[in-house]
């Protein structure tokens, strides 16, 4: 895990940002440096990994895999649980934000700041945004 997250700090984007806020030497180093940590980590979670046996010896047949069929298990219960779980606060969260139309923030609709503009109510991160919109709409 550690080595594909230090990877992950070393894509071309990334170092190009490193290149222009530090300059090539300190970049050449830092590249390097998570380099090294990565092929470390990597080498001894392997190492840990085998010196504790959990690496297998050998690969199972293709066979044995195509044939397992999709059953119900504790993994497919877990699923449908936390599924439900991320729809509900997917729907929490819809229905209880609502976005500024002068910043574009999403907000809480228990804000202060809010406007009735035709038989609407329009709500805002703050009193700047809410006096814009005001005076821009006449709303109240």
């Amino acid at each position: 895990m550690i080595a594909f997250i230090y990877a992950d700090l070393m894509i071309v984007p990334i170092v190009l940002i490193y290149r222009r806020y530090y300059g090539w030497r300190v970049t050449a180093l830092l590249v390097g440096l998570m380099f090294a940590a990565a092929v470390v980590a990597a080498l001894a979670v392997d190492g840990g990994f085998s010196a504790a046996g959990l690496v297998p010896h050998h690969r199972p047949d293709v066979r044995s895999i195509t044939s397992r069929g999709i059953s119900w298990n504790y993994t497919t219960a877990l699923n449908i649980v936390f599924g439900l779980v991320a729809a509900a606060l997917v729907a929490l969260t819809f229905r209880r934000g609502a976005r500024d139309p002068m910043c574009g923030m999403t907000v809480d609709r228990g804000t202060p700041h809010q406007s009735r503009l035709d038989e609407r109510t329009v709500y805002f991160c703050g009193a700047g945004c809410k006096e814009r919109f005001d005076a821009a709409h006449g709303a109240a």
